[in-house]
């Protein structure tokens, strides 16, 4: 519709970003919005009267999953916000400008697809003791070492063992910054898979118990330094999947394999 009434094709994806996700882009978010789009500017406002859209909102939206919030790369080309403004229409509404499309040489889709690689059990836990909590990744690495020297499906890759420590760096890894901070105590999430549910068990549970009572450096304590929220200790969550297709397919035209065919009804 907005190509037949010849609407600016990056005014049209950059309103299509944001919409396809409702009222995400308000403050505070909501379900419902409204978009009123014309050729070279599209207006947001929320339906629900407690919310509304800022500038802020609105371009906030672009961080979402995405590499770089500038060049969104898609079918066909490139949508372009770097010129893009978004301008405060009323006190509810917020218009967007300036978006722009630029065409790709090759028109190219993405392909997805999904695959079951093994079988997950997790457990979960907290550590206060300040002088394991000081010393944690090299205590884990020693974990991941004696796990290995005792399972041969981890040294040859057909099992894996992963912690995520919660508190120091369990949602960035390795890009997190703060590298020095010191928290007063960590969640550690140990992750487990293997080919079946049974190995994945059994590494699971004796990962659990080196985290309980292999012995560290400064130690005073003789047990209980993994404070475990849960029973049974170890959870068996099923199986794991990962992207077996992930890839960018050049195709002659849009229409060779998303046909598009107009019917008209009526009298």
């Amino acid at each position: 519709l907005c190509m037949l009434h010849g609407i600016e094709p990056g005014i049209y994806w950059h309103m299509g970003k944001i919409v396809e996700c409702g009222a995400n882009c308000a403050e505070p978010k909501g379900k419902v919005i409204l978009a009123t789009i014309r050729r070279d500017s599209f207006d947001l406002e929320p339906m629900n009267p407690r919310e509304r859209c800022t500038p802020a909102s609105v371009a906030a939206h672009t961080l979402y999953e995405k590499t770089r919030p500038d060049l969104l790369t898609g079918p066909g080309g490139v949508l372009d916000l770097r010129e893009a403004t978004y301008e405060q229409l009323t006190e509810r509404a917020v218009r967007v400008r300036g978006s722009r499309f630029i065409p790709a040489d090759d028109y190219t889709v993405k392909l997805e697809g999904a695959g079951v690689v093994g079988m997950r059990t997790i457990f979960i836990g907290g550590i206060r003791d300040p002088i394991l909590v000081e010393q944690i990744d090299t205590f884990l690495e020693g974990i991941k070492q004696q796990a290995h020297e005792t399972y041969p499906e981890l040294r040859s890759g057909e099992a894996t063992l992963n912690f995520h420590v919660y508190g120091k760096n369990g949602v960035m890894g390795s890009f997190e910054p703060q590298t020095q901070a010191v928290p007063h105590e960590i969640g550690l999430l140990g992750e487990v898979t293997a080919a079946n549910q049974e190995l994945a068990n059994a590494i699971c549970s004796s990962v659990r118990i080196d985290v309980l009572h292999t012995p560290y450096p400064g130690q005073v304590a003789t047990a209980g330094n993994f404070a475990i929220p849960l029973n049974p200790p170890e959870n068996p969550i099923g199986p794991v999947c990962k992207f077996t297709v992930y890839h960018v397919m050049k195709i002659d035209s849009a229409e060779s394999l998303f046909p598009v065919e107009i019917v008209e009804v009526g009298a």
